[in-house]
């Protein structure tokens, strides 16, 4: 199986399902923050990455 490592647009783009009554909800506003918060590390890593491979250039 080929590994799929997230991007900034995965993590941006994703949904969560909403479950009824019977079921334990998330808080949408923490899991959007999370998100958030994924995104720009990513972002960050991602920048690293390519700085790091221009180096080795």
């Amino acid at each position: 199986m080929e590994e799929h490592l997230l991007t900034p647009g995965d993590v941006r783009d994703v949904t969560f399902d909403v479950h009824g009554i019977f079921r334990k909800n998330y808080d949408a506003d923490q899991v959007d923050e999370f998100l958030e918060s994924v995104r720009m590390t990513l972002d960050v890593l991602g920048a690293e990455v390519v700085r790091l491979q221009g180096a080795r250039l």
